[in-house]
């Protein structure tokens, strides 16, 4: 298994560098859900069942297509929190049924799998992790009344409005920060603990993390005495990203700051270094490992901001038992892991405490406190359906290792 997901893995960054369950060795296609070993349940359209049937819950990720990378890893931790709930004994003597659908990170492809999953009585679905596809899926969760949680960090994914600035969709669960609350944190910690004011940015312009991202450092900088001097961006399918790297290492940045996905930057960070460029880059979320080793030695002089401390005994605890059991050397992924095993983990809770149909899950996640995960304490803010207050881990790459700095968060700034 261990060299068919690394097989995966490999295509995965090969596609991403062109352009941006059941068990873990077999991927899903899209039109065939993969299904736990538990009893089968009746489809009930409510989402009701008896004490004797399995909790049906319904996962979406991409293990596929160009961010299969990170779908992958995301569907591993979750199917692992699944096996270590089952494991123990299920919720209150109910098994989990874990029924997965491939998204191909598309947005047509997702919603027809959640239409599956709400007919096949998931009462609650774990959904992928592009905020574009979320953004889609709001309006349709609040028709189907069946509770969503996911990573997709633009606020559109789970407030209301254009500008994502309105009342929070009653069935949607942001379960890490914001991209309005990871800028800001990055800006902040560039300006007050790097020293920095001048800033080159390189963007995805037509992905939302990533203009997102650039909003909230962007706004972020200008409420704190410093600015952006210049700014390139590109699209999907671009690799060649010398010249608009040629002109911002020609303004006059003190640090780069690059929101964008792993594939790219890997792409990004090698070609800067190869033009001479061995300043500061904060390159955000998805340069967590395992982009130190993809890159290679021109990830050094790296920051980057993760969900979890990469030395966590709490975290290195929960993947060796991972790796223990399935013999699988992976997760590369850690951070993904970890997201996806905590995101299952806080359904596990509200159901233990009592939720066990759709509505019931959706007021339990609104009022969900102190869920304690890998991720941190979690706790949703039931007027944004985001966490409430969760820090992140700021990181550096120094000689090929990821190393810890500190526990960090900061207070948004309106764009």
């Amino acid at each position: 298994m261990k060299k068919i997901v690394s097989l995966i893995l490999i295509l995965a960054l090969a596609v991403s560098l062109v352009a941006c369950g059941g068990q873990a060795s077999n991927p899903t296609p899209s039109n065939q859900p993969s299904q736990s070993s538990q009893p089968s349940a009746s489809s009930n359209p409510s989402g009701g069942a008896d004490d004797k049937d399995p909790i049906i819950i319904g996962s979406i990720q991409d293990i596929s297509n160009e961010t299969s990378v990170m779908g992958l890893m995301i569907a591993e931790g979750i199917r692992w929190q699944v096996e270590t709930i089952n494991q123990a004994g299920g919720i209150n003597g109910r098994k989990i049924k874990l029924i997965e659908y491939d998204s191909k990170a598309n947005v047509d492809e997702s919603i027809n799998a959640y239409n599956r999953l709400v007919s096949e009585g998931a009462v609650a679905v774990i959904g992928p992790h592009q905020a574009n596809i979320g953004i889609a899926l709001a309006p349709i969760a609040q028709q189907a009344k069946v509770p969503v949680v996911l990573m997709g960090m633009d606020n559109r994914v789970t407030r209301q409005g254009e500008d994502g600035k309105g009342e929070p969709w009653g069935y949607m669960f942001l379960m890490q920060p914001s991209c309005d609350l990871q800028g800001a944190l990055m800006a902040k910690f560039a300006i007050n603990d790097l020293g920095y004011k001048k800033f080159g940015v390189l963007y995805r312009s037509d992905n939302s993390y990533s203009y997102s991202l650039y909003y909230a450092f962007d706004a972020y900088c200008k409420a704190n005495g410093a600015e952006i001097v210049a700014v390139e961006t590109f699209q999907a399918g671009d690799t060649d990203f010398k010249t608009m790297l040629s002109k911002l290492i020609a303004s006059d940045m003190e640090a780069l700051f690059c929101p964008n996905y792993t594939g790219e930057l890997v792409a990004i960070t090698q070609q800067a270094r190869g033009l001479g460029y061995d300043g500061v880059m904060i390159n955000g979320l998805d340069s967590a490992p395992p982009f130190n080793t993809l890159c290679g030695p021109e990830a050094d002089n790296v920051y980057f901001v993760s969900n979890i401390r990469l030395d966590d005994p709490k975290v290195i605890e929960v993947v060796n038992a991972f790796r223990a059991a399935t013999g699988n050397d992976e997760p590369n992924q850690i951070n993904k892991f970890c997201v996806g095993y905590d995101m299952m983990g806080a359904l596990g809770s509200v159901i233990k405490a009592g939720a066990t149909d759709r509505e019931s899950i959706r007021t339990a996640m609104e009022n969900l406190t102190n869920y304690q995960g890998l991720t941190g304490s979690i706790t949703i803010d039931p007027k944004t359906h985001q966490p409430s207050g969760l820090e992140m881990i700021m990181h550096k790459i120094e000689n090929g290792e990821n190393i810890p700095i500190k526990a960090y968060t900061a207070e948004p700034v309106a764009y």
